[in-house]
């Protein structure tokens, strides 16, 4: 999928409906699956914010809990379209 790459930053649909800022830390270039850690600051049982992060496997392109999607551009949930990867920051860097 053109965009899907280390680094970028896109909202994991949590099991509670919120939309939670993640990170790609790896992708599957067949698929739109992605690896995620995602950055969490829910409330615990007693009520306390609980602030961490978790780390999902091959998670799917979607709009349902379980799955990950592009970050929307306002509350009409339009998806931002993906950046097209610079061709200069392709460089093969060779060390000496």
């Amino acid at each position: 999928m053109e965009g899907l790459i280390e680094g970028r930053i896109v909202h994991y649909v949590a099991y509670n409906g919120r939309h939670l800022a993640a990170m790609i830390i790896g992708v599957n270039p067949e698929e739109t699956t992605a690896d995620l850690v995602v950055f969490t600051n829910m409330p615990n049982v007693n009520g306390i914010k609980n602030f961490g992060m978790q780390f999902h496997q091959n998670v799917e392109l979607g709009l349902k809990p379980g799955t990950w999607h592009w970050i929307e551009r306002d509350e009409t949930t339009r998806s931002v379209p993906p950046i097209k990867p610079d061709p200069r920051l392709e460089k093969k860097v060779t060390f000496v």
